[in-house]
């Protein structure tokens, strides 16, 4: 049995530039929403992927470890530093930014878990709040998705935020830009920190981006598999949905959206050959 780490490894494939980061911020990424999010001069469009001392990189989005959380009376805040120019006329409210669980695509809309978005001491730093009078404890904190309920698995705490769902409060300007991520309590102390930087790209590349748009989002990261098993098709297994942007001589097209193991693949291997159907209007 071998466990599948495909979508999140793939969504970086093409997404990413070189980046440094430290503390809880293990890397700014392209958001699978958006085919330009880290060009410059283009609207931000991210993923900050966290981490913590104990689960560094990708182990940290395995579903039996817990995210972050947000205490009593406590606060997040996003700064987002040199390289991004705030967008005056668009506000920081929920639609600029989504707290994730796991990767891809678990949100956590305040409203549903009890956060409020807003602009902190500087017009480019945001704040999440904690609405609820005992905070967003981390053990508890999980995805009104609801595929999620059939995860193995659930996803637990803050794992990623999205900056730039649905309308972007920022945009890219120069070759680099630097992000800063703080965990405050509720006497405004810093409980956990870190920041990362990422080159800015000078056009869009193309990308193939993972999603969980089919399965009701569900978690299709971290299965459980044997070698030569086809995933979608073969019981108790998910497919690996994806979303083009551009085009890659060397993608694979198919009919379907299933990644197959080829054998021997190591335990933390990702799958080499990855075949996809381009949803309509991405290619």
């Amino acid at each position: 049995m071998h466990r599948i780490i495909t979508g999140l490894a793939i969504g970086a494939l093409f997404a990413t530039s070189p980046a440094s980061a430290d503390g809880i911020v293990a890397k700014i990424v392209n958001s699978p929403l958006s085919a330009a999010g880290l060009v410059s001069g283009a609207p931000t469009g991210i993923n900050i992927y966290l981490q913590n001392d104990a689960a560094l990189g990708i182990a940290f989005m395995d579903p039996n470890v817990v995210g972050h959380g947000i205490a009593a009376g406590g606060r997040v805040e996003i700064e987002m530093g040199p390289g991004f120019e705030r967008i005056a006329d668009v506000p920081l409210v929920q639609k600029t930014i989504m707290v994730v669980t796991g990767a891809p695509q678990q949100g956590m809309p305040g409203k549903a878990v009890g956060y409020k978005v807003g602009e902190g001491a500087s017009p480019n730093i945001y704040t999440l709040t904690a609405t609820k009078d005992g905070g967003l404890p981390a053990e508890s904190l999980m995805t009104p998705a609801p595929g999620a309920k059939g995860d193995p698995v659930r996803q637990r705490g803050i794992k990623v935020f999205h900056v730039g769902l649905l309308q972007s409060a920022f945009r890219n300007t120069g070759d680099r830009g630097t992000i800063t991520v703080r965990f405050l309590d509720g006497t405004g102390k810093v409980t956990a920190s870190g920041s990362a930087s990422v080159d800015f790209l000078k056009s869009a590349v193309p990308q193939i981006q993972p999603n969980n748009f089919p399965d009701r989002q569900r978690n299709h990261n971290w299965q459980m598999a044997s070698s030569g098993q086809t995933l979608g098709r073969d019981p108790g297994t998910l497919s690996l949905p994806i979303m083009l942007y551009g085009v890659n001589q060397h993608l694979i097209l198919t009919p379907y959206r299933r990644a197959k193991l080829t054998p021997p693949l190591a335990s933390t291997e990702v799958v080499p050959v990855v075949h996809g159907r381009a949803p309509r209007g991405f290619v």
